[in-house]
């Protein structure tokens, strides 16, 4: 059965270079040696992982004693590099 708007019947439709120009095609060769760095670089995100990473940071333990105690009510009184987080200290757990 063929349907009028059947794409798989539509053979000028699926060579129309113009509709296809923002597929990417797969690209079955070895990544590049930039590429390569990438995808080794890239490890999952454990909690092990970020606590190494926040822990190196001063203000994260500054952050981290706000959020256990209470957060101040007045973001002027967080310090800067703190403040970004105020509008989120409702959510912020420990």
């Amino acid at each position: 059965m063929v349907l009028p708007d059947d794409i798989a019947c539509m053979l000028d439709f699926i060579h129309a270079p113009a509709l296809m120009g923002g597929l990417r095609i797969i690209d079955e060769t070895e990544p590049s040696q930039d590429e390569a760095g990438m995808l080794a670089a890239l490890q999952s995100v454990t909690w092990e992982r970020v606590l190494t990473a926040t822990s190196s940071v001063p203000y994260m333990q500054t952050l981290l004693e706000i959020i256990q105690s209470v957060f101040p009510e007045n973001h002027q009184d967080v310090q800067e590099p703190l403040r970004e987080y105020f509008p989120f200290r409702e959510q912020l757990h420990t």
